[in-house]
Order: structure tokens, then C-alpha cells, then sequence
């Protein structure tokens, strides 16, 4: 599927949200939650973080 500007703006934008979301979510919950997160869901938490951000990055640097 070719992608227009606009929708890979749009599809960059997504990405990067989801990735703070991510973020704010378990960065937060590890300071906020009376039972603590363990360091295995920690983990993964900052590695989907990081694929999301680095996609969202790649989408919105193509074709400019």
C-alpha cells in the first residue's frame, strides 16, 4: 500500500504516541503503584517502547 505525506505523517504521529504511552505508563507505575512492576514486564515495557519510537521515526522520515 502506497502511503500519501499526510497518512504517513499521521502514521508516524501514531507510532510515537503509543511509544510515550508506553513510557508514561510504566515509568509512572514504578513510582506510583503500591506493588511494585517487575523487572521482566519493565523490560519488555522499554523494548516495545523502543520499537514503537524507532518505527513511528522511520515512517516519519521516509520520502522527504
Amino acid at each position: 500500500m502506497k502511503l500519501t505525506s499526510r497518512r504517513r505523517e499521521i502514521l508516524a504521529k501514531f507510532f510515537l504516541s503509543l511509544a510515550q504511552i508506553i513510557f508514561g505508563t510504566f515509568i509512572a507505575g514504578r513510582f506510583i503503584s503500591p506493588e511494585k512492576i517487575s523487572e521482566l514486564k519493565f523490560g519488555f515495557a522499554m523494548i516495545v517502547f523502543g520499537m514503537f519510537a524507532f518505527s513511528g521515526y522511520l515512517i516519519d522520515k521516509g520520502e522527504k
